[in-house]
């Protein structure tokens, strides 16, 4: 894949030069019907507790944020981050919450997901080379922002089939946050993973 030739011809824009740097980071997207249920959730949130919702088309479960990656070093990690290789599995969100320091409120999961921490380790693995991030993982979908007040309540679980992974380019604006996918991985469906008896 020309990432450069994409860049040109999707944004009209002149061709980076190696020095220039892309915000990067891979992440999880929930399904339509995720989505739908985390509509009413962000919804509550918004009434109660937040000035601002994040639009549901940007609302993701960020694996690992890459930051600033040179132009030159993208289609290397492109690669890298294409040869991941993991079965799908169910996530369960059952609690949302808010973080008052970074003022936003989010739904996440109670429980560790061991098929989760798989993903993120071999997430990590591939971009050792890469990443910046050294933080803790700590799964969380951002609902809302200029969040105040702290709370945390327990939701009606929320099943979500994780069967893809995107890599993403962020552009920040004045009106927020631009994504631009520029590689996905699917996952192996659970009878393609299991071995042959």
């Amino acid at each position: 894949m020309d990432l450069g030739c994409q860049f040109c011809v999707n944004r009209g824009q002149p061709l980076p030069k190696p020095s220039d740097s892309q915000r990067l980071f891979i992440g999880l997207w929930p399904t339509l019907e995720v989505l739908e249920k985390l509509k009413q959730i962000q919804r509550d949130m918004s009434l109660s507790e937040a000035r601002r919702c994040v639009a549901l088309e940007k609302v993701h479960l960020t694996l690992l944020f890459l930051g600033d990656v040179e132009f030159r070093h993208i289609e290397k990690v492109s690669r890298a981050f294409q040869q991941i290789e993991f079965a799908e599995f169910n996530l369960r969100l059952d609690c949302t919450g808010s973080w008052p320091k970074s003022r936003v409120g989010w739904v996440g999961c109670s429980c560790q997901c061991a098929e989760l921490n798989r993903l993120v380790t071999l997430v990590r693995s591939n971009m050792k080379n890469y990443r910046r991030d050294k933080k803790p993982f700590v799964p969380h979908l951002t609902l809302a922002r200029n969040v105040t007040k702290k709370f945390y309540s327990v939701i009606d679980p929320i099943d979500w089939p994780v069967n893809e992974a995107r890599l993403v380019r962020s552009t920040l604006s004045r009106k927020g946050a631009f994504y631009q996918t520029l590689a996905k991985i699917s996952a192996v469906s659970a009878s393609r993973s299991e071995p042959a008896a």
